[in-house]
């Protein structure tokens, strides 16, 4: 069902990529890529089959050639999704990686899990696709088939969820006559819902009776869910749940931001932000941002009608049809630009490096100059990974451009074909049926 490979110690692709740059001893010959002992290196095509799986360890060494395969996440032990689909990752990730029967029919394949530390399958392929629910791109347990698995790979056992705060209280929520309230680890109440509106006066035309915790913030917070209902003129009583950001007591914080919803932030890529949260009035549509690591709140000029957040702590503000690069680190604007119809996304990688995506018409702006090219841009995706790739090139592919930025926002180099990933120390293409990894050169044009 599936091809695969061990121990290879001839990296032939390491030896062409090394010829290309200057040939030296074969110990030598993989230092550029400054990998750790506990970090491999992982070579795909973006969820392409075609070009398989190749995994190497810290000396350059294979230790997984998978063909006619595709990686379809990786995660830590702890359930973390890493973000990333090639290139560099700890030793103790697992990849969960799928077979195609038929590499046309993406809908009939095998999927199993590799432990990276411990080279072997810790769930062997099987029949199925690949499901899981990630809250805060944190999985709990996945589906292959119609099978749920925990992260211990034995069939998934539902336990109730206990919260652990860094001074060693631990809480869980419990229910009573159809209600929930919130307990202490030895089963004691620790806060009903009347003591929490108590604490937190709310205007409702009507509190449930029942609030929950939700999650820990840094060891020293929570978010309470509870429920409020509004009676409409015939009567009914439309209900919506509402969340609050609360110290360990109960009492709900930064009450002028008069918020009724609270999550962490996602960037451009959809990855969860765990160091910024969001507090947000879904009645008047405003929001307030509140950096957890200096919790300080990130503030945003007025007078902007969406407000999106980026990556880094800048955001693209939009106010009819010119948009603004803000950094709110130092308060600076970076480029602004109008359009005239409105973009499929907008990429920013800088506050004056971005781009501009449409179908049939995107643009590449480095440090608020746009890229010109021969073969104008029908589409210009990015991979996100340590030195963002903006590729260019037809809808569909090929990518007949590829931009490696730094992230400080500069062009590093640029090649005349796909470059599936990029750091600060090497870069990594498909071509001829192998992968190829060369040391990144700054300031290079390279084949």
């Amino acid at each position: 069902m599936y091809k695969m490979r061990f121990r290879n110690t001839a990296l032939c692709l390491f030896l062409l990529a090394v010829c290309l740059w200057g040939c030296g001893k074969d110990s030598d010959s993989l230092d550029f890529m400054n990998l750790e002992p506990d970090e491999v290196f992982l070579c795909t095509d973006n969820g392409d089959s075609k070009a398989g799986i190749l995994l190497l360890d810290s000396r350059g060494k294979e230790i997984l050639k998978l063909e006619e395969a595709a990686l379809q996440v990786c995660i830590k032990p702890s359930g973390e999704i890493l973000h990333q689909t090639a290139g560099v990752l700890p030793s103790d990730s697992y990849l969960f990686i799928s077979f195609y029967y038929d590499p046309s029919d993406t809908t009939n394949y095998t999927t199993g899990v590799w432990g990276i530390e411990k080279e072997e399958w810790i769930f062997e392929p099987e029949e199925g696709t690949l499901a899981y629910y990630a809250e805060d791109d944190v999985i709990n347990s996945f589906q292959i088939g119609a099978k749920e698995y925990g992260l211990d790979f034995l069939p998934y056992e539902s336990v109730p969820e206990t919260y652990e705060f860094e001074n060693g209280l631990v809480l869980h929520n419990e229910m009573k006559d159809g209600n929930y309230y919130i307990a202490s680890d030895d089963g004691a109440s620790y806060l009903t819902p009347s003591e929490f509106f108590e604490r937190n006066p709310i205007i409702a035309d009507y509190l449930q009776d029942s609030i929950s915790i939700e999650k820990v913030i840094m060891g020293k917070y929570m978010i309470i869910s509870y429920t409020i209902g509004t009676y409409e003129s015939d009567g009914t009583c439309t209900l919506s749940g509402q969340k609050a950001f609360c110290d360990q007591n109960g009492n709900r914080l930064y009450p002028e931001w008069d918020y009724n919803y609270v999550f962490f932030v996602s960037d451009q890529f959809d990855y969860s932000v765990t160091d910024i949260m969001e507090f947000y009035d879904t009645d008047k549509d405003v929001a307030h941002y509140l950096d957890l690591t200096q919790m300080k709140e990130l503030k945003i000029p007025d007078g902007y009608q969406q407000v999106l957040y980026r990556e880094d702590k800048t955001f693209l503000l939009q106010q009819g049809e010119t948009y603004t690069v803000y950094d709110a680190r130092t308060g600076e604007t970076g480029g602004v630009f109008t359009l005239d119809s409105q973009p499929q996304d907008i990429i920013v990688l800088s506050p004056d490096t971005y781009v501009v995506q449409e179908f049939g018409n995107s643009r590449i702006f480095i440090h608020d100059r746009e890229v010109s090219s021969e073969s104008p841009a029908e589409y210009a995706p990015v991979y996100p990974s340590p030195y963002p790739v903006i590729l260019s090139g037809k809808v569909l592919g090929p990518y007949d451009e590829s931009y490696v930025i730094d992230p400080d926002g500069n062009l590093v180099m640029q090649a005349d074909h796909e470059i599936l990933y990029a750091d600060k120390s090497c870069y990594m293409y498909y071509e001829n049926e192998q992968f190829v990894i060369q040391p990144l050169t700054e300031n290079a044009t390279r084949r």
